[in-house]
Order: C-alpha cells, then sequence, then structure tokens
C-alpha cells in the first residue's frame, strides 16, 4: 500500500479516538504514538477524519500536479462526479475553465468513465450469470475484500474503476496526455499508484481547493445541466442502481453504504446466504459524497445529495464502450501476515491485563477496541500496549496508593469534600482505638 495516509508524530496524544473509529482496527500504538498498519489499513480515512488533534494527514500531489503541467505535456483533469456536491451551484464548465487557469489542458467528468464500468456491470449480470456480483467502484471495499474477506473475491467484479475507465478512455483519445483524478477519496491515490498505466496522480478536492486559493482562482457559479448525464448519481448511496437501465429479473438489486454494513453483508455472502445478487457496495456511509475529505471539510449529506440529484441527467453519457477484455482488473488476495495468539497465549496476555475471569471482562471500549479478547490479540500483536486499558491503570493506581496508605506508620484517614471518611489505614486505628474500619467508614 503507497503512503497515502501518514501521522504527524507531534499532534498524537494518545486519545486512541482513531483506533475507536477504525473499522478493521488497522493502527498500531507504541512509543505514544498511533501509527497506521499499510498492510491492514483499507484506506477508509475514519482515522483522518475523527483525528481531534489533526495528526493524520493525507499525502498531497498538488508538487507533482505542478510538475507535469510544467513539463509541457498536456494534462487532463477526472473530475469525480460529487464535485458538483464540494462545488455547489458549479458545473463542469466552469469548473474546466477554472482548471485551465491552473495548466490543465482540459477537464472531464469521471462519469464518462462511470457510464463504461455500468455498462459492463450490466453485460456481467446478462452473459455470465454470476451468483453474486460485488461493484468494484470503491477501492476501499476492494481491499476490504482482498485483505480480510479473500474468499469473496470470485463475486468482486474484476472490471476497472470510474476513474480508472475513463483515464484509459482519456489516454485512447490524447495518447500524449497525462491524467489527474481529483475527487473526495484517499484511496484512489493508492489505487492510482498500485495500478499504473492510467492514472497518474491524485488529488483530493481540499488540495485543489487550497491550490486555487493559492492562485487566487474562483470557479465561477453556474450549472450547464445535459440529458446525457446520468452517471453524475454514482456518488450517492445506490446511484449505481439508479443508473441501471437493464433490471434482470432473477436478480436482486441492493446497496450497502459504511464499512460495518459492508462487513455484514460479506460474511452473509461467505456463509453462502446470498445468491442472486448484484451489491453496490460503498466503503463510506451515503456512497462517494460521504467520502472522508468531503466529510471532515464539507458535512452536508442531504444538501451534498440534493446538488448530485439536481445535477445529474436522465440518459446515459454517449461512450464507445471497449471490449470487456480491455477493461479487465486482477484482484489478489493481500496477506496481513500478522500471527493470531492460541488459547494460552491469550490467556496469558488477559491476565496480564488483570483479566483472570470472565467478569473482569469489562469490554469497555476505552482503549479503542470492542473487547478485552479483541485488545488482547492486538498486544499479542505488538498492536496495543496493556497500559491502554483504563481500568487496569485506575486499579493499578489504587493498589499501589492502597500499599503506601496500609504500610505507613503515620496516621492517615482520608475525607472526601464533605468530610465523610472514605478510608482510614491501620496506624490511625490503632492511635485511635478503633477496632474496625467500618465502624467509621462514611462518617
Amino acid at each position: 500500500m503507497s503512503d497515502c495516509l501518514r501521522l504527524k508524530k507531534s499532534n498524537c496524544k494518545n486519545c486512541y479516538k482513531c483506533i475507536r473509529h477504525c473499522p478493521v482496527k488497522a493502527i498500531r500504538f507504541s512509543g505514544n504514538q498511533a501509527n497506521i498498519i499499510g498492510n491492514e489499513c483499507i484506506l477508509c480515512g475514519q482515522c483522518f477524519v475523527v483525528c481531534p488533534q489533526n495528526a493524520k494527514e493525507i499525502t498531497s500531489e498538488t508538487e507533482k500536479v505542478r510538475v507535469m503541467i510544467q513539463s509541457g505535456a498536456p494534462v487532463i483533469a477526472s473530475l469525480a462526479p460529487s464535485f458538483a456536491a464540494n462545488y455547489d451551484g458549479v458545473g463542469i464548465d466552469n469548473m474546466r475553465a477554472a482548471l485551465k487557469k491552473l495548466g490543465f489542458a482540459d477537464a472531464e467528468e469521471t462519469a464518462v468513465g462511470a457510464t463504461i464500468v455500468k455498462n459492463e456491470y450490466q453485460r456481467m449480470l446478462r452473459e455470465e450469470h454470476r451468483d453474486v456480483l460485488i461493484s468494484s467502484c470503491c477501492h476501499s471495499v476492494n481491499l476490504l475484500i482482498q485483505k480480510y474477506f479473500p474468499q469473496a473475491l470470485p463475486c468482486l467484479a474484476d472490471t476497472l474503476s470510474p476513474m480508472q475507465a475513463h483515464c484509459r478512455d482519456i489516454k485512447a483519445r490524447h495518447p500524449d496526455a497525462e491524467t489527474v483524478f481529483i475527487g473526495p477519496c484517499v484511496a484512489k491515490k493508492d489505487e492510482a499508484d498500485y495500478y499504473g498505466g492510467y492514472t497518474d496522480a491524485v488529488l483530493t478536492f481540499e488540495e485543489l481547493t487550497e491550490w486555487m486559493r493559492a492562485e487566487n482562482v474562483v470557479p465561477e457559479k453556474g450549472t450547464d445541466n445535459s440529458i446525457n448525464s446520468r452517471e453524475r448519481l454514482f456518488p450517492t448511496s445506490g446511484g449505481i442502481l439508479d443508473t441501471m437501465n437493464e433490471r434482470l429479473p432473477e436478480y436482486t438489486y441492493i446497496e450497502v453504504d459504511g464499512v460495518a454494513n459492508c462487513i455484514d453483508a460479506l460474511h452473509d455472502i461467505t456463509d453462502g446466504k446470498v445468491h442472486r445478487c448484484f451489491i453496490e457496495m460503498s466503503a463510506c456511509e451515503g456512497s462517494c459524497i460521504g467520502g472522508p475529505v468531503m466529510e471532515k471539510y464539507h458535512r452536508s449529506p442531504i444538501v451534498n445529495h440534493t446538488s448530485i440529484k439536481r445535477y445529474a441527467g436522465k440518459n446515459d453519457f454517449i461512450v464507445t464502450q471497449p471490449d470487456a477484455g480491455a477493461l479487465k482488473k486482477v484482484l489478489e488476495p493481500i496477506e496481513k501476515r500478522l500471527p493470531m495468539p492460541t488459547d494460552d497465549e491469550l490467556r496469558d496476555v488477559l491476565k496480564q491485563m488483570g483479566k483472570t475471569k470472565p467478569e473482569d471482562e469489562l469490554n469497555c471500549g476505552s482503549c479503542g477496541y470492542n473487547t478485552c479478547r479483541e485488545k488482547a490479540v492486538a498486544v499479542f500483536q505488538g498492536k496495543a500496549e496493556i497500559s491502554m486499558c483504563l481500568p487496569y491503570l485506575k486499579e493499578k493506581a489504587e493498589s499501589f496508593s492502597d500499599n503506601i496508605v496500609n504500610n505507613s506508620p503515620n496516621g492517615i484517614i482520608v475525607l472526601n469534600d464533605k468530610l465523610e471518611v472514605q478510608k482510614i489505614n491501620p496506624a490511625a486505628m490503632k492511635i485511635m482505638n478503633i477496632r474496625l474500619s467500618s465502624d467509621v467508614l462514611g462518617e
């Protein structure tokens, strides 16, 4: 996995919020710092969204694109359809004009590639008769399946994403062009890097906005609606389904968004509970308009959905459909390689955490993990530290203070703010001739 998400060490304050919100717990905590584990991460961007200290940052490719433009080769932008929500009231013509001021040769809508991909999904269902077919537009979903549900890979559509299909189409029409995808997603940076030859660079909307601000470029308001633009619906939940004009009666067509829901659906699929189904699957809640960059800086789900609906047309973009072979993409399992503890090893870690019996396992989640056993597995794998358990620290601190109080030769009485006795040590009981501590506690 490419280094798309990075940690700013000076900002990390040990709050464990990123661990709590990471759906696959792909974060290692060591040396008082949270570190992303590359071969486990699915690049959903939730750690970037929720970090209260801005300790996670998306690697910027703005300078890379500047160099591409300065090289003299025509650089053409592929603009994700969610731009209509991020830059509300601005259509593709005005976005193209703004991008040309930055030096781009042209700008087109990634929704053109979405049309090609939608057509290929329909062909696969019609001709290949797959039992279950999962859309592969979302790179985070692809990584989730490749890393955590490899047995479901035969269900994943082995075809290019809209970004890749559009950039391939651009290069077919302009062989000397370089392509830059612009959207709300961090995972697309990894997809472009891993599958070379389609997309030469990826910018987030935030990177583009900062670049335009630095150059005093402001996209003018005004949309340019076209009836042939139905695939502009792709970034909304159910958007792929809304564009499909072929619905085979033997198939059920459903959409699933949010990583937690995707995980539940994949469990059902691998357990053999789902058949004859096409599933539009998105890692982000609300699909791409809920992408990490939009969620952090432009969180308006209803307004964003309305903007996309208003901008989309009724018919497909007019495209030249490549043959199926030209759209094939190899999606292979990705090994995570972390060992799992045996039952004895797990019990040993739980014992170190002060969990010697089932009732000790509070499963409070303060450490970022859902259960004490999940935390114990993370400790065994070197992803977490025992000291991350707040009940454990509290009990250890209380035990330490009790030892000091009970063994002190000085008489010690601990009171609360109402001057009620909370604790009395043996030395004080001897001095005051008190037989049992219960005789004075609470007095």
